[in-house]
């Protein structure tokens, strides 16, 4: 028992570190929504790469519980953040698509009451019109943003991501501009089903699943 608590804190914080950046790096933005037995596999592959004695000394309910306790929350944490930092590009993008002309820039930290003008004025009504009557405002932010899937397709739920970015900052029935992990998530398995199951997406369903969710 001694010898196993051993082998568990025997790798430095400095290389869990390490290993929570590359394995992130590795799933975002390949993996929206890693399960957790996606982000298992890709820690264990980066351990076989670095470490390959460390599971291998650990009895696997040792192994599981490590990963299940502490490892997991905060690889978890790291692609949250990537995720993130994925959904301020996708925002950034689509208001420099826009220009400043057709839509005016927003901070998330704006009032509540500043937001709620902003959503209501005729730029971002007609801005939001745009964005699902053209395809080629959706087309130009997602090539950019997801530049490493240049030359070839994305997946479905890549775009329906960028999708449910735009469409929690400029729909007018979504109360605020914020796009936290549940949120974006709720709306994506929302849009995914429409798309699915449904086929066509209309402005009138959207702004309908935003209000009864308010």
């Amino acid at each position: 028992m001694i010898q196993r608590l051993v082998v568990v804190d025997e790798l430095s914080d400095e290389f869990w570190n390490r290993a929570y950046k590359k394995v992130s790096k590795e799933l975002i933005p390949k993996i929206l929504f890693p399960s957790d037995t996606e982000y298992c596999e890709a820690l264990e592959k980066y351990l076989a790469e670095h470490a390959s004695h460390y599971i291998e000394n650990l009895r696997k309910n040792t192994w599981v519980s490590l990963f299940e306790l502490k490892l997991l929350p905060e690889i978890k944490n790291k692609c949250r953040s990537k995720r993130n930092d994925l959904a301020a590009n996708i925002r950034n993008t689509m208001f420099s698509n826009f220009s400043e002309q057709k839509l005016e820039r927003v901070d998330s930290s704006a009032s509540s009451k500043k937001i709620a003008e902003w959503k209501k004025s005729a730029k971002t009504r007609e801005a939001y019109q745009e964005l699902f009557e053209n395809q080629g405002i959706l087309t130009k932010i997602t090539s950019f943003v997801f530049k490493s899937y240049e030359g070839s397709e994305l997946p479905p739920e890549h775009w329906v991501y960028v999708l449910a970015i735009c469409d929690i900052v400029l729909n007018p029935s979504s109360p605020g501009i914020k796009c936290n992990d549940k949120l974006v998530l709720k709306r994506v398995d929302f849009l995914m089903v429409i798309i699915t199951f449904i086929s066509t997406l209309t402005l009138k369903i959207l702004k309908y699943f935003a209000n009864i969710n308010v």
